[in-house]
């Protein structure tokens, strides 16, 4: 009878040890309501810190679902490459709680900023320049962390046609080609020669068979 009270208890205290905190919604386009693909949505304390717990994409159907790591009080950033920033109100999320916020952004309203690179001091002097180069910053950092949850997530897909080619080193002629084609999930579609490689060996080195890879 012990044991049997002992299992009961484990039985009702699990569920709320597992409970996980869930921030979730959708983008649309704010003109024509449309669901918004590849927005980059991110899970960011209130203190305006901009530390983020949580990077995702929004789907097709432009929904997203972030887990947050804690019960706390938050705030849901979304980015969408030439379109300014979205930054919801800070909400407090309790454990085990689902909080619903949506997202409406803008259509693309403006060209990325132009910055030229001119011989002068490093300090930024200009509030107008200094205000231009972080604006393309902040569209180049949404491109990079875009890039990385599709490489986590696994959203690359894409359809890969590779040709190889045999040529005769005496007067480059094609001797013989082949091709072939591959769809689904890509990470690493192509693999460069190491540059320290290339450097001490030369672009084009002659393998075991006596071809030569360039």
């Amino acid at each position: 009878m012990r044991l049997a009270a002992k299992l009961l208890c484990v039985a009702f205290l699990a569920p709320s040890v597992t409970e996980a905190q869930v921030v979730r919604g959708a983008a649309t386009e704010r003109s024509s309501g449309q669901p918004l693909a590849g927005v980059l949505v991110s899970l960011e304390g209130a203190d305006g810190s901009g530390t983020a717990y949580g990077n995702v994409l929004t789907s097709k159907r432009g929904e997203y679902r972030i887990l947050a790591p804690a019960p706390g009080r938050y705030r849901i950033t979304a980015k969408r490459i030439g379109v300014q920033r979205f930054v919801s109100q800070a909400f407090d999320l309790g454990g085990g709680e689902t909080r619903n916020v949506d997202i409406v952004l803008d259509a693309v309203v403006y060209r990325l900023p132009t910055v030229t690179v001119e011989s002068e001091p490093l300090c930024v002097l200009s509030e107008r320049a200094r205000g231009r180069v972080l604006a393309l910053w902040d569209e180049v950092r949404t491109a990079l962390t875009a890039t990385q949850i599709s490489l986590r997530d696994r959203l690359f897909r894409g359809n890969l046609t590779r040709y190889v080619r045999e040529l005769d080193p005496r007067n480059l002629r094609v001797l013989s080609e082949t091709r072939s084609q591959t769809q689904g999930i890509m990470h690493r579609p192509f693999v460069a020669v190491h540059p320290e490689t290339l450097s001490a060996r030369g672009y084009w080195q002659r393998l075991d068979d006596g071809s030569l890879l360039f």
